[in-house]
């Protein structure tokens, strides 16, 4: 098993212990109302071999508008993925998207499913060269949110971003990020 398959999995498998033992009974955390949350985010490049993976940042802002659903806006941005072929060129990539998410447990531990659509970029920029594309792309993801109190949490997600408009010879590359964030719930 690759390290990103194995990363995943742990992921995934405490996502599924949590939702386990957490408790469906109606609780003060979450809730409706407005939150924003800033996270750091690590990017594994998918459909373009020779680039390692990159870290960067993640915002968001959105509004529960009931217990168990949300929308929110994502802003992600991956500062460097490094090529590691000697011919290869540096690429930096950039997301926003809007999704809505869904809680099917609420309390304490919050795991959600995640479903966006929205723009991607990613460029290059070394001399003589540069190049830039732009693609519609949908977002795909799983986490799990943990309020610390009624208001402050952190959240813990694995993704998948998929461009979906390449042109041929395009370094537009599918991306697994997986993101760790602090969130404030203003209800």
């Amino acid at each position: 098993m690759s390290i990103k398959g194995l990363v995943v999995a742990v992921i995934i498998a405490g996502f599924v212990s949590a939702a386990a033992s957490a408790r469906a009974e109606e609780t003060p955390y979450g809730g409706k109302g407005a939150y924003a949350s800033i996270g750091g985010v690590y990017g594994f490049a998918e459909g373009v071999n020779g680039y390692d993976g990159s870290g960067g940042y993640d915002l968001r802002g959105g509004y529960r508008i009931i217990d168990m659903f949300a929308v929110e806006g994502e802003w992600q941005h991956l500062t460097n993925f490094n090529a590691t072929k000697s011919d290869g060129f540096d690429l930096e990539a950039y997301a926003l998207t809007l999704n809505g998410k869904f809680y099917p447990i609420t309390g304490r531990f919050q795991p959600y499913a995640l479903l966006g659509a929205g723009w991607s970029h990613s460029q290059a920029d070394t001399v003589p060269f540069s190049y830039h594309s732009n693609s519609f792309a949908l977002r795909f993801g799983l986490g799990l949110a943990f309020y610390c109190t009624q208001r402050l949490g952190v959240s813990l997600e694995a993704g998948y971003l998929l461009p979906v408009t390449h042109n041929s010879g395009s370094y537009d590359f599918d991306v697994v990020p997986l993101t760790g964030s602090f969130f404030y719930h203003f209800n």
